[in-house]
């Protein structure tokens, strides 16, 4: 060798020697998961995924490889499905989840979403009813973190708790995670739990094959499978695309609808360059780089909806013979990502990916759906607006918006609602009605008063009060064609508020009371709301000025008003317009 070629030599070398010692450590892994009672189906996926790995694999799709799709099959092109396809059905939801995100420390589908209704209520209720005319099965893939709730949960409905072992729980796998430094298993003694990980949804097929389900299923008749996210409340049975799957005999067929602002997190569907096939990239197998074009909703019209639709004989087909080779997500982060302290070291986390599945299985096909049928349940301003009476339980208990509703955008700051229990501060009183609200925006913590409601576009700005954040009263209507900003009533920049209610609300024991004038000169009644914590302590009575202390109150008033705290002079209307 040159002195000038020894570099490249080196660097060769070097990736070789770790490729072989990565490669070494494989029965290693097969030992671990062994001894833990993976079950071999699990272990055979995992180990295919880190031989890639090892190769160099990440699961990456660059986008030098890939193009645009710009157009699909659409839905409303297919015809009426016949009902008797449903005999063969069964419905998958796929329920690893824990509300981590929100706050929430059981399994996702246990959130309520309508008063008692949780999202879980919401799937039986929709299976009992197909259930009343068809034989259609319900099966949940579960993970560790949520198979014991979701389990307790069912005993509710005693039919299906009876049957929990045997016709409702799958079980995911579990995939040890890789020490970062040396390539080795990570070992922590301390909480060897930490040591795992769920094997996400790309686990559902190694699942349904090593619990023997998949066959008795098709034992019993059943051919089709109907795969989403249980917290996707749009991903409902469709007798068309069910139709599709069974005419075309294709092996799969999956959900995109039109990529909008809302989802461009979401995976979108894209052309390989090479051999001009299909491929989902999600968000995690867009490299760094090429991050820019990952969001770009007009270069890639169409977002991944997490809805399957699998030909169950044809999936065996291909997992008995091989043919269904997933790709891997791989992730990089600490052991416990959910301590500041003592994070542990820096590890790899290699799971299947379940949209690969699509790419993975010859005569796979697309279909463009309603944007509807994309309705997950992610954040607590989703959460926030299906709560509100914009939403209805529908006849086919599905959540619809009410007649006559918009679609609210709800936007609360990060900062100060950072949970579900922060959220639900805010609305001790009751939900504001969003049926005519088209977008609400929050910053700063507040407190809705009773019977509030938002029209149009409203921003609600609140400064810092401690434990006493401000209430908000009244109806709220931004100004046709443009956004209504109302702020914090120290800020001395309060709204133009019109109600049918002409009250204003203060907290008891901490209030401020809020001076009232409009243009007819007329003056408000001065009434007390309970602090939340003495809610149900007491109804709204007269309070006067002098009990009054702490907590601000920005609100609504019968006319064209203006709101200020008290003994500041109200400035006029006009002005006050402008400003706001």
């Amino acid at each position: 060798l040159s002195l000038s070629e020894f570099p490249s030599f080196a660097s060769a070398l070097g990736a070789c020697l770790v490729l072989m010692a990565a490669m070494a450590f494989a029965e290693d892994f097969k030992e671990k998961m062994v001894a833990q009672g993976v079950k071999p189906e699990f272990c055979d996926v995992w180990l295919g995924l880190h031989s890639k790995f090892c190769e160099g694999d990440t699961g990456l799709i660059p986008e030098s490889s890939i193009g645009p799709v710009n157009e699909l099959l659409d839905w409303d092109s297919l015809p009426e499905g016949d009902p008797s396809l449903l005999d063969k059905t069964v419905i998958l939801k796929l329920n690893g989840v824990v509300g981590t995100d929100l706050g929430f420390d059981k399994a996702k589908c246990l959130l309520s979403v309508k008063k008692d209704q949780t999202i879980l209520d919401l799937v039986v209720h929709q299976t009992k009813q197909l259930q009343e005319q068809h034989p259609v099965r319900l099966l949940l893939l579960n993970s560790v973190e949520t198979e014991e709730d979701t389990r307790e949960f069912f005993k509710t409905y005693p039919e299906l708790h009876d049957m929990w072992e045997s016709d409702v729980s799958l079980q995911q796998g579990l995939c040890p995670k890789i020490d970062a430094a040396t390539r080795q298993p990570v070992v922590w003694p301390a909480n060897p739990s930490l040591e795992w990980c769920s094997s996400g949804d790309g686990g559902v097929f190694a699942a349904l094959l090593a619990s023997g389900k998949l066959d008795q299923l098709l034992e019993a008749g059943y051919e089709y499978a109907f795969v989403s996210s249980i917290d996707n409340l749009g991903a409902t049975m469709d007798l068309r695309i069910l139709a599709r799957l069974a005419t075309s005999d294709a092996p799969i067929v999956a959900e995109f609808c039109s990529r909008g602002a809302g989802c461009a997190e979401r995976g979108h569907l894209a052309m390989q360059r090479d051999c001009a096939e299909l491929v989902v990239r999600e968000r995690e197998q867009c490299p760094q780089a090429d991050q820019k074009d990952f969001h770009d909703t007009t270069k890639y019209n169409f977002c991944s909806t997490g809805n399957l639709w699998l030909n169950l004989k044809h999936v065996k087909t291909a997992l008995v013979e091989g043919e269904l080779k997933l790709s891997a997500t791989v992730t990089a982060e600490h052991l416990d990502p959910s301590s500041l302290e003592h994070p542990g070291p820096e590890v790899f986390v290699l799971k299947p990916s379940l949209t690969s599945a699509f790419t993975s299985l010859l005569g796979a096909q697309a279909i463009c759906v309603p944007c509807d049928r994309c309705n997950y349940v992610m954040t607590c301003d989703e959460l926030f607006a299906l709560r509100s009476d914009a939403y209805v339980v529908g006849g086919d208990f599905t959540l619809v918006l009410a007649p006559g509703a918009c679609k609210p955008i709800v936007e609360f700051d990060s900062g100060s609602y950072k949970t579900l229990h922060d959220f639900e501060q805010s609305v001790p009183l009751g939900m504001p009605s969003l049926k005519a609200c088209k977008k609400l925006k929050v910053n700063g913590k507040i407190i809705f008063g009773p019977h509030v409601s938002i029209d149009g576009e409203v921003e609600i700005h609140s400064g810092d009060h401690g434990d006493h954040p401000p209430i908000v009263t009244g109806y709220i209507r931004g100004t046709p064609g443009k956004l209504r900003i109302l702020r914090d009533a120290d800020d001395m920049l309060s709204h133009v508020a019109l109600s049918a209610r002409p009250r204003s609300y203060v907290m008891m024991p901490h209030t401020k009371v809020i001076k009232v004038s409009s243009q007819m000169g007329a003056r408000t009644q001065q009434q007390a709301v309970p602090w939340p914590s003495t809610a149900s302590a007491a109804a709204a009575v007269p309070v006067s000025a002098a009990r009054a202390a702490a907590a601000p109150v920005v609100q609504g008033a019968e006319g064209r008003g203006t709101a200020c705290a008290q003994g500041a002079e109200a400035p006029p209307v006009a002005a006050m317009s402008e400003r706001a």
